[in-house]
């Protein structure tokens, strides 16, 4: 029983230091909790919402790296097959080249 006054006895105590602090009424400093509470309670909807928006956005993410190797691996295999089809015709300029630097020099 001890124990439980002295923690009222603590809590009035603190309460009234408070109160002096901060030189509000106790309706005022009731109405600044509810408020300040409020604040709080709305504060964490917008964090839970920005949250679930976040792995939504995450999820959405991962389903379209799929796509982005599809598309990566198809335009490396048309890379592939243009050069295959221009390397004839690259060896034939850089033999043209050389062949001119040759007779510059």
């Amino acid at each position: 029983m001890k124990f439980l006054t002295k923690v009222s006895l603590a809590a009035v105590a603190g309460a009234g230091y408070y109160l002096f602090k901060t030189k509000q009424t106790p309706a005022e400093a009731v109405t600044n909790l509810k408020a300040e509470i409020n604040h709080k309670k709305i504060a964490l909807q917008e964090f839970k919402a920005a949250r679930q928006k976040l792995n939504e956005s995450l999820a959405n993410f991962k389903s379209e790296m799929g796509t982005v190797d599809v598309v990566s691996n198809q335009f490396q295999r048309e890379l592939d097959e243009f050069m295959f089809i221009i390397q004839p015709h690259i060896d034939e300029l850089n033999k043209y080249v050389d062949k001119l630097n040759s007779q510059t020099h």
